[in-house]
């Protein structure tokens, strides 16, 4: 299938103006003679920045991959480009292959000597030149299985590095499809070892980061797929520097899971239980849960689903409940704290008490018996209170009125 790629064509009105370029060189002219001079740098530096420094590389190509459209595109320099709406989608780069944007672009390396701004017609005529490739991106474009999104294949990424070399300041012819650029099925079929048999029962979150690992480390974790592919070389160094690239992982991922599942629909388990009661407690046992998670997932079985990783779900809903009850231990620790102070200041007062009772000699006080069952005490307890020596006092304080208190 080739799409039908449109060019929106823009109008004049539709861009900023384009900066003045000899007003530019003028700014830099003077600013090259006041660099040995502190007093013409100080002047220099109090003038107003010309619009050509301003506006930076404001220039773009946008390609919208659910519109199919490709437009020239100008930002308004004349406003801040922390605005939400200055940049015209996600820029492309080499970082973006583990997911494709709706709407990407490409800046262009203009405002130059070799490369001058460029006008509306121009910029038009450049979108119009680069929409068989725009169409080839997007028809190489891979679903994403179970989902609306879209991954990258060796395909679509060509292109797209393709239109990037258009962007130079000297533009660069097409390369093609690059040998470097490996698709995810390519690396499994020279290294099946590459496979994980539990991404069959990953949630999409896990596979997303698996896909996004895979495309970051495969190549370089397993050397073998690069060998057993003959080691391709990139040969690109006026754009591209790095080192192979694995692209297609999400959409690969997303497949192997959905022929596992035989025709079953995956069901993350959170969505399962959302409306059904988690049948455990911070008790259960690891071989409970295992138990429940199995009665879960032939359940859903009978109802033509499959749920994605039930027992990792459980566990960590069994995780939630036990933190919920350690943390029931902290606010008792305050109470068992706060009532052996009460205590231990009550048995102070009690002590206290009892001793004055004791030194008035009453023979009303006479029984340990009587007084223990009054003061909440043992009677061997009001006895050995009674019997204590007195406290020794230091012979320097034998005089003071305030010891004999």
């Amino acid at each position: 299938m080739t799409s039908k790629v449109s060019v929106w064509w823009r109008l004049p009105e539709d861009l900023p103006p384009i900066p003045s370029l000899a007003d530019y060189k003028a700014w830099a002219a003077r600013q090259a003679s006041a660099q040995d001079d502190p007093a013409l740098c100080a002047e220099f530096e109090r003038q107003p920045v010309p619009e050509r420094v301003r506006a930076g590389r404001y220039q773009h190509i946008v390609v919208h991959v659910r519109a199919c459209e490709i437009y020239f595109h100008g930002a308004d320099w004349r406003k801040s480009d922390r605005g939400p709406e200055y940049y015209p989608g996600e820029l492309w780069g080499c970082t973006m292959l583990h997911r494709v944007p709706d709407r990407m672009y490409w800046v262009i390396d203009s405002g130059l000597e070799e490369r001058p701004y460029l006008t509306c017609e121009q910029g038009n005529q450049l979108a119009q030149e680069l929409a068989p490739l725009a169409a080839h991106l997007i028809d190489h474009l891979v679903p994403v299985p179970g989902t609306e999104d879209l991954d990258w294949s060796a395909e679509a990424a060509s292109a797209a590095y393709d239109i990037a070399r258009a962007m130079a300041r000297r533009p660069l012819p097409p390369l093609g499809r690059r040998p470097w650029l490996i698709d995810m099925d390519q690396a499994v079929r020279v290294y099946p070892e590459l496979v994980d048999p539990t991404w069959a029962d990953c949630t999409s979150q896990q596979l997303d980061e698996e896909a996004q690992f895979l495309t970051e480390t495969a190549l370089y974790r397993n050397r073998q797929i690069l060998e057993r592919l003959g080691n391709p070389e990139v040969r690109e160094p006026e754009y591209y520097s790095g080192e192979p690239a694995l692209v297609g992982a999400r959409a690969w991922l997303y497949g192997y899971r959905q022929a596992h599942l035989k025709g079953r629909e995956p069901v993350e388990a959170s969505r399962w239980w959302q409306s059904r009661a988690v049948p455990i407690t911070a008790d259960t046992t690891d071989r409970e849960l295992a138990a429940v998670a199995e009665a879960a997932q032939a359940e859903a079985a009978r109802s033509g689903h499959h749920l994605t990783a039930p027992l990792d779900y459980l566990t960590q809903h069994r995780a939630t409940l036990r933190q919920a009850v350690r943390a029931e231990l902290e606010p008792i620790a305050r109470r068992v704290k706060a009532a052996e102070q009460e205590l231990r200041q009550a048995r102070l007062a009690r002590q206290a008490v009892l001793a004055r009772v004791l030194s008035w000699g009453d023979p009303a006080d006479r029984s340990d018996t009587d007084l223990g069952r009054r003061a909440g005490m043992s009677r061997q307890a009001v006895y050995e209170l009674r019997h204590a020596p007195a406290p020794k006092v230091a012979a320097a304080d034998r005089d003071d009125p305030a010891a004999s208190r």
